[in-house]
């Protein structure tokens, strides 16, 4: 961390207050004594706390977020169908509606 004192760099314990000093702000004649500690906790625990928190209406907000994604997985499903269906009929069309295929054999030798 920054010193308070004279902004140098300071070596601070993981997970525990302690008392850290600074040779420099201590050679200048200042206390430079201070009680330090570094929690480290990411910024997904942050958000994580901050989107359930119950104070910020954060239930109505994940079930909010839970009916949009059950909609668009119900639309990706019906289109699927759909995909589905349409291409077996593009395939069958003919068979389907009786349409008789000829196609041209070419040239015919006697």
């Amino acid at each position: 961390m920054a010193c308070p004192g004279c902004g140098g760099t300071l070596k601070v314990p993981v997970l525990e207050f302690k008392e850290v000093r600074c040779g420099s702000c201590m050679s200048a004649g200042l206390d430079g004594r201070y009680v330090a500690g570094h929690f480290p906790l990411g910024e997904r625990l942050f958000q994580h706390l901050r989107e359930t928190d119950p104070r910020r209406d954060a239930i109505a907000k994940l079930a909010k977020k839970a009916d949009l994604a059950n909609q668009k997985l119900l639309e990706a499903s019906i289109r699927d169908r759909n995909n589905a269906i349409e291409a077996i009929t593009k395939e069958d069309f003919n068979r389907l509606f009786q349409i008789q295929s000829v196609g041209y054999t070419g040239r015919e030798m006697n």
